[in-house]
């Protein structure tokens, strides 16, 4: 999966499920850079040969952090960018 990551995003959880809705791969990926960037942001682990879902969901929660003095640092948003997807090898 390619996506963009910047200051706006958060983290999303994905799950692959396979052709009986069954799921064989669950875990969650951070959208979140200070500096934007692009580029591969997920590749999953071999799988059997067969037909698979994946879904992502943005889970409303994001990378931050406070000083001491208040000052906040981190994402300011929830955003998700998919920006394409490989089925095999890319």
């Amino acid at each position: 999966m390619f996506g963009n990551t910047d200051r706006h995003s958060g983290y999303g959880d994905i799950e692959i499920f396979n052709e009986k809705g069954e799921i064989v791969h669950k875990t969650s990926i951070d959208f979140y850079s200070a500096v934007p960037d692009w580029g591969l942001r997920y590749v999953s682990p071999t799988l059997e040969r067969g037909s698979y879902r994946l879904k992502l969901t943005v889970t409303g929660e994001n990378s931050t952090c406070v000083t001491k003095n208040g000052t906040r640092y981190g994402s300011d948003d929830y955003y998700i960018r998919i920006t394409g997807w490989a089925s095999e090898g890319f």
